[in-house]
């Protein structure tokens, strides 16, 4: 309910001295500034990881500001922007936590209120809270002993539970479950074997594929903000914005190469790179068992995985570090990144 009752009063607020329409684009500054938010707290996480090289920070930072599904989302009205800041935020705190361990508790209890608030936003971040306090778990371990770690997950969760655990409470009580949400009809379904459509008809391609679909929506706007009618499409500028999937598979091969590299080495866990192959499988994971239960377009939109920018943005570095070392890729992996960015940006921001 948290976007909610942050929304509402300032619709009320607005509306006593604008008109309905005015009054209603207003409180779209709410999304705005969560979809701004998540770009800060991208770079930060950025930062935390690789404090000794830029060139990684530029690039994650770049990826993550970007990162088309998280641009359209925010500029329409909706819990969906506010939801990922805050997991975001909780991936941030995490990491923070990793590479920085003093004060361990301290660090485990802001992680455990970001997650509250995303809790408070969207149910989503539940996907996400095995492998938080397993990493929790190990950040706090691996400097302070296990003693100290579980103390640490014990304040990560009680500070969650402080924050959230009043509104899962009364839904337990009014409704008989604490969660309840769109997965309650079992279907079956195979659209996990094509894809392709996105790449050269990415709008509404997610009807051919479950993959169509999730590519699609995350470096396009593969549902144009869910519009049906031709004549009230967004006004984003169509000739960029139909050249980005096909940008987007140089983006796409770097985040999986770097899911590889993370994954088959321990030594990525030191700066958390493992942990954020983790994080975005068992999302995906989570996201693929839904479809399956209910295999309708809404299930399977990128866009529920915005508050895993910090995390794509550190596989993307990741799989592009080994791209810097020789001068003549990096300055074609560069250009094309150039491209990608001024593709990216040209979409959808728009002077009318």
């Amino acid at each position: 309910p948290l976007y909610y009752l942050v929304s509402a009063p300032a619709y009320a607020l607005a509306e006593l001295f604008l008109p309905y329409a005015q009054a209603v684009k207003a409180i779209k500054l709410v999304p705005v500034a969560c979809g701004v938010a998540l770009v800060e707290v991208t770079y930060r996480t950025m930062k935390a990881v690789h404090p000794d090289r830029p060139e990684l920070q530029a690039l994650g930072t770049v990826l993550g500001g970007l990162l088309p599904m998280n641009i359209y989302i925010s500029q329409h009205i909706g819990n969906e922007p506010m939801s990922g800041f805050f997991v975001a935020a909780s991936i941030m705190a995490a990491y923070r936590l990793l590479t920085s361990p003093g004060r361990p508790l301290r660090g485990a209890a802001l992680a455990g209120v970001f997650t509250g608030l995303a809790l408070l936003s969207k149910v989503s971040i539940a996907l996400l809270l095995p492998g938080l306090s397993v990493m929790i778990v190990y950040s706090i371990a691996r400097s302070s002993g296990f003693t100290k770690a579980a103390a640490g997950l014990g304040v990560y969760a009680g500070a969650a539970f402080l924050v959230s655990g009043w509104y899962y409470i009364r839904n337990w009580v009014v409704l008989g479950k604490p969660f309840v949400g769109g997965w309650e009809n079992t279907w079956s379904q195979g659209q996990f074997l094509r894809f392709g459509e996105s790449l050269h008809r990415p709008f509404y391609s997610g009807v051919n594929s479950f993959w169509d679909s999730i590519y699609s929506s995350m470096w396009s706007d593969g549902f144009l903000s869910a519009v049906i009618y031709y004549d009230k499409v967004p006004a984003w500028n169509y000739g960029f914005l139909l050249s980005s999937p096909l940008l987007s598979v140089v983006p796409v091969l770097v985040i999986i190469a770097g899911a590889i590299f993370a994954a088959s080495s321990f030594k990525r866990m030191e700066n958390g790179e493992q942990f954020s192959a983790f994080l975005v499988v068992s999302f995906l994971a989570g996201v693929i068992y839904l479809y399956l239960k209910v295999p309708i377009y809404s299930q399977a939109k990128a866009s529920y995985m915005i508050g895993l920018t910090p995390c794509f943005a550190l596989l993307f570095a990741a799989g592009a570090s080994p791209l810097l070392r020789n001068i003549f890729v990096r300055a074609a992996f560069y250009g094309w990144m150039a491209c990608w960015a001024t593709s990216a940006y040209l979409s959808f921001f728009v002077l009318r």
